[in-house]
C-alpha cells in the first residue's frame, strides 16, 4: 500500500509512467487526476480504465504536483488501496437542466456514504456548468443530519478556454456533475485544513438586492455598473460574460468580498459571471441580501507567512505520522493573484509534509477553516492529507522549519516556470495594475469620504471640542467640571395628545419642538446633552465654560415657554412645561465604542432632574445654588420647603411662566 504522484507532459507519457510503476510492483487501483484545459479529452478516462485504474479526475486551469506549479500537464496521484475501501459515485445531470436541487444531491451523497462504510470521508469534484449546481446547498445536503463526515474538495477550473470546465471518471468526462470518492477512513485516514488570509480593503458596502448567488444592487447601483465604476472597466461585449474568459473579468474578481455569515463565520465570494441584461453579477457562493461587504486582497508576503504556519500547526496539533499522500485544492483567483511566488509558497508546503503532492487552482474549495466547520470558499488553499491506517515502516514526522527558515524562504525571489508565456502574462499584469491603480485611487477616495462621514457625525452628535479630541485619538474622554448649570425640561400633556396623533405626525412634533430648543441653547452657549422620549437635558458651563451658566440657562428656560406657546397657537394643541434647574459639579465624558455620547454625572445632575420633577406645570423651578448664581433675580419666588424625592426637603425658587398664544 503506497501512494505515487506524477507529472505528465501528455497521455502517452502518463501512460508510460503507470506501466513503469507497475513493472516494478506498484499496482494502483484509484487515480486522482487533473488535467490541463488545452489538454482534457475523453482519451483521458480511456487510459484510466485501460490500466483498470478507476479514477476522479477535474479539468484545471493549472496543476500542482511536488514542488511546483504546471500550466500544461496532467498531475496524478495514483493510490495502491484494496477495493472494497473506496467507491466512487458520479453525479450527471443533464446540461440543460436549470433547476437543480443541489441539496437533494448532498442528501443523496450523504446517505451513500454512511450505507457504505462506518467512518465514510468525502473527497468532491464538481464541475458547476453555468452555475446550476450550487456547492453551498450541496454541503447543506450533506451535513442536514450528519457534520461529522469530513468532506474536502473543489471545483473544475479554466482560465481563457472552457466555459464549462468538466469533470471525469474511467468512463467519461462531465460538464455538469459531481464526482465523489467516498473513502473508508478505519483503512485509509483523511484530515485537512482550509486557509484563506486576504485583507480587507476600503469602506463597508452593502448588498441591497440579491437573490441566493445573484446580486442586483450593491450600494443601490445595479451590481455590474457598480464593477465597471469601481474597478475601471468596460462593459463586456456579450450578453453574459464568465471570468475565467474575459480578461477584465478575471483581473477584477481578484478582488472578491468578504461577507460575514450568519452564523458568525466569514467567507469570501468571488465574482464568476455578468448578466449585461439583467445587469447582475453572479458569485462562486449565497450573498445574503443586506450584507455588509468589503472588497479585499491579498497582503503576499503576510498571506502566505500566515498559511505556511497554520500548516505547521495543524500538522503538529492533527498529524501524528506522515501522510502517505497530500491533496491541494488552490483558488485559481489566489494563483492569479499570487503569480510566480505561488511556486514559492507551493515548494515551502513540500518541505512542510515532505509526502508525495498533487492538487490542482479550482474555482472554489470545500474544507473546514481553523475553528470552524465545512463551507465553501473562494480564494483559499485547501490541504488533504491522506494517511494509511497500518504501515509496514511508521515515519514519523520531521521537525518543523523554524520561524526565521520560513521568512528566509518566503523572502526568496520567486523564479518563473519554464512554460511561462510571456506576452500574455505581461498584457494580463498591464491590465491588472490598471484595475489595481484605479480600485486603490477609488479605495482612498472611499475611505476620505468615510473619515469625513464620521467626522461630521461625530460633530452633529458631540460638542465641537469633545468631537475634536476624539478624532485626534484620544481614547478616554472624562472631564470634571466644578461649576455648571443643569437643565432638565418635560413636556406636559403630551401622553395624552400622543395617544390621538399618528406616528409621523408624533414625531414631527417632537423634532419642531426640540429643533427650537436646540437653536436656543446655541444662541445662549448651552450644549444640549439628550431628549428622553418627551424631556430634554441641556447643560451650561461644560465642555465649553460659561461664566454666567445659571443667567444663560435660565433665560433659556423662559424662551421655552415661548416656544410651547407657539407650537400650540399653531396646531390648536394644550401643551405646557415643567423645567428644573441645578448648579454644582459634574463628571462630564464620552461613553460608547461605535455610538458615542456624551453625558453628565454626578449629585447636581439628580437635583436638576428633582427640580423638575417637582415643579409646577407651567413653572421653571431652580435650587437655591442656582439662584445664589444668578445677576438678575427678578421674578423669582422662594418656596420654603419642597420635599424631593431621594433628596428630603429643601428650598427652591419658582418662576411661573403664563405662556400666551402669538
Amino acid at each position: 500500500m503506497s501512494i505515487k504522484s506524477l507529472c505528465s507532459e501528455n497521455l502517452d507519457q502518463l501512460n508510460q509512467q503507470i506501466l513503469d510503476l507497475k513493472s516494478v510492483g506498484f499496482e494502483p487501483t484509484l487515480g486522482i487526476c487533473f488535467v490541463n484545459d488545452r489538454m482534457i479529452e475523453p482519451k483521458i478516462s480511456e487510459l484510466f480504465k485501460k490500466h483498470n485504474i478507476q479514477v476522479m479526475g477535474a479539468c484545471c486551469s493549472e496543476g500542482i504536483e511536488t514542488d511546483r506549479v504546471y500550466k500544461k500537464n496532467i498531475v496524478t496521484l495514483l493510490i495502491e488501496i484494496p477495493k472494497e475501501f473506496f467507491k466512487i459515485h458520479i453525479i450527471d445531470p443533464n446540461l440543460d437542466e436549470i433547476d437543480i436541487d443541489s441539496f437533494i444531491y448532498g442528501n443523496e451523497l450523504r446517505k451513500l456514504a454512511q450505507v457504505t462504510f462506518d467512518e465514510p470521508a468525502l473527497l468532491l469534484l464538481v464541475a458547476p456548468g453555468d452555475l446550476q449546481i450550487k456547492t453551498e446547498k450541496l454541503l447543506e445536503g450533506i451535513f442536514s443530519e450528519d457534520n461529522s463526515i469530513p468532506v474536502f474538495g473543489g471545483l473544475a477550473s479554466s482560465l481563457g478556454v472552457l466555459r464549462n470546465p468538466p469533470i471525469f471518471d474511467q468512463n467519461n468526462l462531465y460538464a455538469l456533475g459531481i464526482a465523489c470518492l467516498i473513502i473508508d477512513q478505519t483503512f485509509l485516514n483523511v484530515q485537512g485544513i482550509t486557509i484563506g488570509g486576504w485583507t480587507e480593503l476600503g469602506t463597508e458596502k452593502k448588498i441591497t438586492k440579491s437573490s441566493a448567488n445573484v446580486v442586483y444592487e450593491i450600494d443601490g447601483i445595479p451590481a455590474t455598473e457598480y464593477y465597471y465604476s469601481y474597478f475601471n472597466i468596460a462593459p463586456p461585449k456579450e450578453k453574459q460574460a464568465f471570468n475565467n474568459l474575459n480578461p477584465d473579468l478575471l483581473a477584477a474578481s481578484e478582488y472578491p468580498i468578504l461577507i460575514t455569515k450568519a452564523d458568525g463565520s466569514r467567507v469570501v465570494r468571488a465574482a464568476i459571471k455578468f448578466d449585461m441584461e439583467e445587469k447582475t453579477v453572479h458569485y462562486g457562493g449565497d450573498i445574503p441580501q443586506y450584507a455588509n461587504i468589503r472588497f479585499c486582497s491579498p497582503n503576499l508576503t503576510d498571506t502566505m507567512m500566515n498559511t505556511l504556519n497554520q500548516m505547521i500547526e495543524f500538522k503538529e496539533a492533527r498529524i501524528s505520522d506522515c501522510p502517505d499522500g497530500i491533496l491541494l485544492f488552490n483558488c485559481a483567483v489566489r494563483s492569479r493573484a499570487f503569480g510566480p511566488n505561488l511556486n514559492k509558497e507551493i515548494a515551502i508546503l513540500q518541505k512542510i509534509w515532505n509526502s508525495p503532492l498533487v492538487g490542482f487552482n479550482s474555482w472554489g474549495e470545500i474544507g473546514n477553516t481553523q475553528g470552524e466547520g465545512c463551507n465553501f470558499h473562494n480564494t483559499v488553499i485547501s490541504a488533504v492529507t491522506l494517511t494509511f491506517k497500518q504501515k509496514s515502516n511508521q515515519t514519523k514526522m520531521s521537525h518543523h522549519l523554524s520561524q526565521e527558515e520560513l521568512i528566509s524562504l518566503v523572502n526568496a525571489e520567486a523564479d518563473l516556470q519554464p512554460d511561462f508565456d510571456l506576452r500574455k502574462e505581461w498584457e494580463q499584469l498591464q491590465r491588472e495594475k490598471r484595475i489595481l491603480s484605479h480600485f486603490l485611487r477609488i479605495t482612498a477616495s472611499d475611505l476620505e469620504k468615510e473619515k469625513k462621514a464620521r467626522e461630521e457625525l461625530l460633530f452633529n452628535t458631540l460638542p465641537e471640542s469633545i468631537a475634536k479630541r476624539l478624532i485626534s485619538g484620544e481614547v478616554t474622554i472624562a472631564d470634571s467640571a466644578n461649576q455648571v448649570s443643569v437643565l432638565f425640561a418635560d413636556l406636559v400633556g403630551f401622553t395624552s395628545l400622543s395617544s390621538k396623533l399618528k406616528a409621523e405626525t408624533l414625531v414631527s412634533l417632537l423634532n419642531d419642538l426640540f429643533s427650537e430648543f436646540d437653536t436656543l441653547a446655541n444662541r445662549y452657549g448651552i450644549e444640549k446633552i439628550k431628549t428622553i422620549g418627551d424631556a430634554y437635558m441641556a447643560v451650561a458651563g461644560v465642555p465649553e465654560t460659561l461664566s454666567d451658566h445659571a443667567d444663560a440657562v435660565c433665560e433659556m428656560a423662559k424662551q421655552m415657554f415661548q416656544v410651547i406657546s407657539n407650537i400650540n397657537a399653531i396646531y390648536q394643541y394644550d401643551l405646557n412645561l415643567r423645567v428644573g434647574v441645578n448648579s454644582g459639579p459634574v463628571i462630564a465624558g464620552v461613553i460608547g465604542k461605535k455610538k458615542h455620547s456624551y453625558d453628565l454625572w454626578g449629585k447636581t445632575v439628580n437635583m436638576a432632574q428633582r427640580m423638575e420633577a417637582h415643579a409646577p406645570n407651567g413653572s421653571i423651578q431652580i435650587s437655591t445654588s442656582t439662584y445664589d448664581l444668578l445677576k438678575h433675580k427678578d421674578g423669582w419666588k422662594r418656596v420654603a420647603s419642597v420635599d424631593l424625592k431621594g433628596i428630603g426637603k429643601t428650598s427652591t425658587y419658582i418662576y411661573s411662566v403664563f405662556p400666551t398664544k402669538t
